[in-house]
């Protein structure tokens, strides 16, 4: 009975913690690229792994069809 409800306290509380990399990655996923990119773009440099959020910030640019914004952004991942 403690085990069920510490679960269920945990799987309700978890979204209130998440972090904001995993919100923009959220938005990605339900194909809000746009607002995927601007998530990212304020995301600060060391969210997440290295490069990480640089990477999906460019992927989801070219997935919204700003091509020009994706290669920039991808040209801070070689930097």
């Amino acid at each position: 009975m403690k085990a069920s409800v510490a679960l269920s306290l945990l799987v309700l509380i978890s979204p209130l913690c998440a972090a904001p990399i995993d919100d923009a990655v959220a938005l990605l996923q339900s194909r809000k690229f746009p607002a995927a990119a601007t998530a990212l773009g304020a995301l600060p440099a060391d969210a997440g792994a290295p490069g990480y959020a640089a990477f999906l910030k460019a992927l989801s640019l070219h997935l919204a069809g700003q091509q020009d914004e994706a290669i920039a952004a991808a040209a801070d991942l070689t930097a």
